[in-house]
């Protein structure tokens, strides 16, 4: 029973990790609305309440949250069963938002609670990456994970880590 515990919140965060990896890809489509873009405060509560939805399974808000291009590739028959004493805590979680022009990074630092079935897990919100935000209908929309780098910066291919040095 305590193994089915742990691996209920696993399964729960690895859910999360995979509604917001599936959301990841290109959208080169721009809006012709001409609205102003909104401030980082709302991009920083949309980045939350997306989490929140991710986390919780309420795959109708993650859809509602979500870029146009993006709300196809969530699937409703992929969220668990959440458990009834289910608990998000994001009290230790901060939010930093990055926004060029009309799109946006939001990242992640902190710890995030999960709480259920009688067991507290905490995560490191870093390790769950960054958030590409765009502007819809002058509104932000979670739009999967963003681009190489973060908005604006230019990388460079990442180092192989089974590479070593020679001394």
């Amino acid at each position: 029973m305590h193994k089915t515990k742990k691996f209920t919140l696993l399964a729960l965060m690895l859910i999360v990790a995979l509604v917001v990896a599936a959301c990841g890809g290109d959208d080169d489509d721009e809006s012709d609305s001409e609205a102003s873009i909104p401030d980082a405060a709302a991009a920083e509560q949309v980045a939350l309440d997306y989490l929140t939805a991710a986390f919780s399974a309420d795959v109708e808000q993650a859809i509602e949250l979500s870029c146009v291009a993006e709300q196809g590739e969530i699937d409703a028959d992929a969220a668990p069963e959440i458990p009834d004493d289910f608990e998000l805590n994001t009290d230790d979680t901060e939010i930093t938002i990055e926004i060029d022009g009309e799109e946006a990074v939001a990242s992640l630092t902190g710890t995030i609670a999960i709480t259920a079935e009688g067991q507290t897990l905490e995560q490191n919100a870093e390790d769950l990456g960054q958030l590409r935000l765009v502007v819809e209908d002058g509104e932000w929309k979670a739009c999967g994970e963003p681009d190489a780098g973060g908005v604006g910066e230019e990388t460079s291919e990442p180092d192989d880590p089974l590479e070593t040095e020679e001394s």
